[in-house]
């Protein structure tokens, strides 16, 4: 599947795919008003004739005889290619909300989208008078992301040879926003394009059209959070065009319309040629040329489609309406290019109309798509270099062929997708040191090989400045140790190495964990250095090397960095590793205040320098100096408390964790509770709105029940609050099930069992 990648989670994929306001809904583009032909601008190279008004949608296309089919409600009407009305068909029982109609090339089928059901298949009887619903029929669940979706939207069409184009999740909702293509029998086949602002996806995916040999693909894109062109929030829209693949999928091309900023504006205004504003509709004549409404600007657009979408280009806008107010959603047009816009009550008739010679030349096979990924066996980069840029040696196979490749470096930011090539020129990241080369290759279809990852030594060269090598050297030099403090509150550190060599150790070099090895610089037992940005665990490495410019193996070595960390140990004797021991850990039983002393017994060989506490949230404060006692504040609320503690000692050796309890009361000696509060019932409404709701609870203890609290269904579970039979909460955005999790506790601070609920957000 081709389009930008997407790193996003599936779930946040899916909840933003939620439309926050879209223009007006179906039922409310019927009930629009006919406008007045007097501010109706028409191309000349056009004439137009009212038509009655049907207070219907009026989508549809053409079979391979030229016959135009139309929703009209409970009814199909019908035009032959001359544009003769034919008899109306009516809709059999079974079919719910009809919106759009495609016919298969013989006109024996008829496609009909139901908005967030399920397209369904009429079959034509044989006197041809007449459509029966196939009972049967169905198309299969499309695949994207690995994720199965169930077919459903508001536009379909068909090519020349039968098969079925769905604009799925157009204008419904938490569906897959892709196109995605079937053959007659429902059989899946491919699906491309997915929700987003980059070229090849879209905010809204609304009409699809398809050349009559499945060869090019055009889709139609509505407006973003704000429908109402030149206010915040209006995302302009784009007609995206997808080219078949010899892998059997389709490839992204071109954006049809014009996109880019427009003058001192940030994207086209209507005036700009070839620009759409909210493109509800698109629709190709049997010479490939394509119309589409440029809904909020009031026009019908044209453009002048070609094999080669290089060659295409904005014509002219059919028709426009002067104030740029009087709407039209849909459109559809006959193999002559007569265009039909329901809401105008208007047909658009080319002065010199053009039809094809019947019957249409017979379409080849297209191949079917290609589901089997490439092979990727091997990659070979040299064992060291040192120039920065590389060749890289890749092998890999695929049933059909190999045509792109990405490489990305150590830190795994994929360069650009480009034709395969072996080998191929790399750069390496800067610095000297271990570097990795990560690659991965595609067939034409888009399916992409898993990566291989190999690495390769970046070395400068000896410095031709230094003393001439020793003769005689025959053996590369040994780091045996490498030693750094085990805690530090400065980023600068002294690295301390030991080395040997059979003819003597020339340079030392480091590096921290990002692997950018620093310049060589002249051996020495300790050397300074500078640990990477920001507190934490970090490591360093070393590596050292002769006269020869022989280098050693690395080695590494770890210490934290941390703000708190305490006085260095004094230098010399033996390095301490030995941690302290807490054995005693004491809170009174009961406390009035929220401050409470906190005992503490510990021991360590050279002495204990620190301690930290954490109450029952677990969150650690700051190290601060060892005493004993110590000021601890416990968390708000009477009840049962909890708190950690831990000491360590100026080499940064921790001990082991202890805790205390206590009990916060509003008065000595508070209440005999003997048992923990116990949780019955935790209820939603059904179905809400928004995100706020009222949780309804009912709980019961033996000396009462204090404070409530919730998670949502990441399980994070928020602040203690005060109980109550109904509790308000927030849930988690998007428009799908949620999950309430709660718990209750006592005065004590007892707590109860977890009980949860689901509520579904419909807004």
């Amino acid at each position: 599947m081709y389009g930008p990648a997407r790193t996003v989670s599936l779930r946040a994929r899916i909840q933003r795919r939620v439309i926050v306001a879209l223009a007006t809904s179906l039922g409310a583009l019927l009930a629009s008003v006919s406008p007045a032909a007097a501010g109706l601008i028409v191309d000349t190279n056009y004439t137009n004739a009212a038509t009655a008004p049907l207070n219907c949608g009026q989508l549809g296309s053409s079979d391979d005889t030229g016959t135009l089919y139309l929703t009209c409600g409970a009814k199909i009407v019908r035009f032959d290619r001359n544009g003769v009305k034919l008899a109306d068909l009516a809709l059999p029982t079974g079919v719910a909300n009809p919106i759009d109609v495609a016919p298969s090339p013989d006109g024996k089928y008829l496609y009909i989208t139901q908005g967030a059901n399920t397209p369904r298949r009429l079959v034509r009887n044989a006197t041809g008078t007449a459509y029966t619903l196939d009972a049967t029929w169905r198309l299969a669940q499309l695949s994207v992301w690995n994720v199965k979706w169930t077919p459903m939207g508001n536009m379909i069409t068909t090519d020349g040879r039968g098969d079925i184009y769905l604009s799925n999740g157009s204008l419904t909702v938490d569906s897959q926003r892709s196109i995605a293509k079937f053959q007659p029998d429902g059989t899946f086949l491919t699906a491309f394009g997915d929700w987003g602002k980059e070229p090849g996806n879209w905010i809204t995916n609304q009409d699809v059209a398809v050349s009559r040999d499945g060869r090019r693909v055009f889709v139609g894109e509505n407006c973003g959070t704000n429908c109402i062109y030149g206010t915040a929030g209006y995302d302009a829209s784009r007609i995206t065009r997808y080219d078949f693949t010899p892998g059997g999928t389709y490839r992204f091309s071109r954006i049809e319309s014009v996109t880019g900023k427009y003058g001192t504006k940030a994207f086209p205004d209507c005036d700009a040629p070839g620009a759409v504003h909210s493109v509800y509709s698109l629709t190709l004549d049997y010479w490939d040329n394509l119309y589409a409404t440029s809904t909020t600007c009031g026009r019908v657009q044209m453009y002048d489609t070609d094999a080669d979408p290089a060659n295409d280009k904005f014509v002219r806008s059919v028709a426009r309406w002067d104030d740029q107010t009087t709407r039209n959603h849909y459109v559809t047009s006959d193999w002559a290019g007569r265009i039909r816009a329901y809401q105008w009550n208007q047909v658009f008739t080319p002065k010199v109309p053009k039809l094809p010679t019947l019957p249409l030349p017979a379409l080849p096979a297209l191949p079917t798509p290609d589901l089997i990924a490439p092979t990727l066996t091997n990659v070979v980069l040299p064992a060291t270099t040192t120039s920065q840029t590389v060749q890289v040696a890749i092998t890999a196979t695929d049933d059909r062929a190999v045509t792109e490749m990405q490489l990305a470096k150590e830190d795994g930011a994929w360069g650009p997708w480009q034709p395969f090539a072996t080998p191929v020129a790399y750069q390496l990241s800067a610095g000297f040191g271990v570097k990795g080369v990560y690659v991965r290759v595609r067939d034409i279809a888009g399916n992409e090989s898993a990566a291989v990852y190999r690495t390769t030594g970046y070395t400068a060269p000896v410095d031709p400045n230094d003393p001439p090598p020793p003769t005689g050297d025959k053996a590369d030099p040994v780091l045996t140790s490498i030693a750094v403090p085990a805690l530090t509150a400065t980023r600068d550190i002294q690295v301390t190495v030991g080395a040997t060599d059979d003819t003597g150790v020339r340079h030392v070099r480091f590096a921290n964990e990002d692997g950018v090895w620093s310049a060589w610089k002249a051996y020495a037992a300790s050397s300074p250095w500078t640990l990477s940005a920001g507190v934490g665990v970090k490591a360093v490495y070393a590596q050292v090397r002769d006269g020869a410019g022989r280098e050693s193996g690395v080695l590494s070595a770890r210490t934290q960095y941390a703000l708190d960390a305490p006085p260095p140990p004094p230098p010399g004797g033996t390095p301490d590793t030995v941690a302290p021991a807490l054995t005693s850990l004491t809170l009174p039983a009961e406390t009035t205040t929220q401050a409470v002393a906190a005992t503490i017994v510990a021991t360590d060989a050279v002495g204990v320098a620190q301690v930290r506490f954490a109450n029952e949230d677990g969150n650690w404060t700051g190290w601060q100096a060892f005493a004993t006692p110590k000021q601890w504040t416990l968390t708000a609320g009477y009840g049962g408390k909890l708190v950690y503690g831990q000491v360590r000692d100026a080499a940064g050796n921790e001990s082991l964790v202890l805790s205390a309890r206590t009990s916060y009361v509003a008065t000595q000696a508070g209440p005999a509770d003997a048992a923990d509060p116990a949780l019955t019932a935790v209820t939603l409404p059904a179905t809400t709105p928004t995100a706020d709701v009222t949780v309804s609870l009912t709980a019961t203890d033996d000396v009462g029940v204090t404070q409530v609290r919730f998670a949502n269904e990441d399980g994070n579970w928020g602040a203690w609050k005060a109980f109550g039979a109904t509790v308000p909460h927030t849930l988690t955005a998007g428009a799908t099930y949620k999950v309430v999790y709660a718990q209750v506790r006592d005065a004590a601070g007892r707590e109860s069992n977890v009980l949860f609920a689901r509520t579904l957000v419909a807004p």
